[in-house]
């Protein structure tokens, strides 16, 4: 998986959770909110393939660009906990703008 496709998997992760808010359970929403996304498994791969397993957000191009999504996910999970769905939208509204702005290397084709 390259970096666009694992954007692009983040965004359709997300925009799921978005669609979810409110109508699911608020527990079952964090493990959710929690969940390995896309960019969190491209960077995964990075990591396992220098043998860097400790801290694999330091390798996700979301990171190093944008200063990650962990206080996102932190805030977003209190809100979820609260039931406070219009901060939780706005949470994941804004995570989902963050990740189409963000610029990722191009792939070239193979073959």
């Amino acid at each position: 998986m390259n970096w666009s496709e694992a954007r692009d998997r983040s965004l359709e992760q997300w925009q799921t959770l978005l669609a979810s808010i409110g109508r699911r359970d608020p527990g079952e929403l964090i493990l959710w909110v929690n969940a390995a996304y896309g960019l969190c498994e491209k960077a995964r791969e990075i990591a396992e393939s220098r043998g860097e397993t400790d801290s694999i957000c330091r390798l996700c191009l979301a990171f190093q660009m944008q200063g990650g999504c962990r206080e996102t996910r932190e805030r977003l999970s209190s809100a979820l906990m609260a039931g406070d769905w219009d901060q939780a939208r706005a949470f994941v509204e804004s995570l989902i703008v963050s990740l189409q702005d963000l610029e990722v290397p191009e792939t070239r084709p193979t073959g």
